[in-house]
C-alpha cells in the first residue's frame, strides 16, 4: 500500500474493468488448462477501453482504508499482547 501505491491502483481500476475472472463461471477442464495466456487474458480482459468513473476511486479508497484498520489493529493487538506478558512476568512471584 505505502511501497507502490500507483501500481495499486492500476492494478484496482484494471481488476474493477475486467469481465470475468477464473475463479467464479470457469470449469478447470482440459479446455482451460490447453488455452495460452493470450487466449486467457483476451477472454478476461475488457475489449472496450473505458475510462474510469469516481465510484472506482472511491471504492479504492474505501478498501484501502479498511486494510489500513486492519492491519493498525493487528499491530495494536501484538502491542497489548507484548504488554500483558511483560506485566504478567513482572509481577509473578519468583520461586525458587
Amino acid at each position: 500500500m505505502f511501497l507502490f501505491p500507483r501500481a495499486l491502483l492500476n492494478a484496482f481500476l484494471r481488476g474493477r474493468k475486467s469481465a470475468t475472472n477464473l475463479y467464479h463461471a470457469s470449469l478447470y477442464d482440459e479446455m482451460l488448462l490447453n488455452k495460452t495466456v493470450g487466449e486467457i487474458r483476451q477472454q478476461i480482459e475488457p475489449s472496450q477501453k473505458k475510462g474510469n468513473s469516481i465510484i472506482d476511486y472511491i471504492y479504492f479508497m474505501l478498501w484501502w482504508l479498511l486494510a489500513l484498520v486492519y492491519h493498525i489493529a493487528l499491530v495494536l493487538l501484538f502491542l497489548k499482547t507484548v504488554s500483558l506478558m511483560i506485566h504478567y512476568f513482572t509481577i509473578w512471584p519468583k520461586t525458587n
